[in-house]
């Protein structure tokens, strides 16, 4: 457990359990912060950052 740096150069944070899951993105190519947490098994929130993130990219530099 601890903060893992992201491909892009950003950092993160998550975890979860049965019910619960929880993750931190603080991404380097934008002023985003993103924090999502849900009461689900553990992917829920971790692909709903994911999602967000891919869709920031796009937006900030025109391609995935």
């Amino acid at each position: 457990m601890g903060f893992y740096v992201l491909p892009d150069g950003g950092y993160g944070h998550g975890g979860g359990g049965p019910g619960i899951n929880g993750e931190l993105h603080i991404l380097s190519h934008g002023d985003y912060v993103l924090v999502a947490l849900a009461n689900r098994d553990p992917r829920m929130a971790s692909d709903m950052v994911d999602f967000m993130t891919s869709i920031l990219r796009v937006s900030k530099f025109g391609f995935a």
